[in-house]
């Protein structure tokens, strides 16, 4: 029985057994963000009529929140 344990290869014989070539460029880009707005609504009114009669009184007030979130990741590789 004939057996070669270790053999010479060519630079693309050993790129094909390793699956590649040269990783030529990584870019690897991640990102959050977190937005919190805040209003406040505020309505009031008032009025009145003659000696001692008619008022009408009107509050309104409410408060908001608005929140804005996210994540982002991008990835990328280059081989020869």
């Amino acid at each position: 029985m004939d057996s070669q344990l270790f053999v010479e290869l060519s630079e693309s014989q050993q790129e094909l057994v390793a699956g590649g070539g040269q990783l030529t460029d990584l870019d690897d880009y991640l990102d959050t963000f977190f937005k919190a707005e805040n209003s406040v609504v505020d309505f009031q009114a008032m009025l009145e009529s003659g000696p001692d009669g008619s008022t009408v009184m009107q509050d309104f007030s409410q408060d908001f929140t608005a929140i804005d979130t996210g994540a982002k990741k991008d990835f990328s590789a280059s081989f020869d």
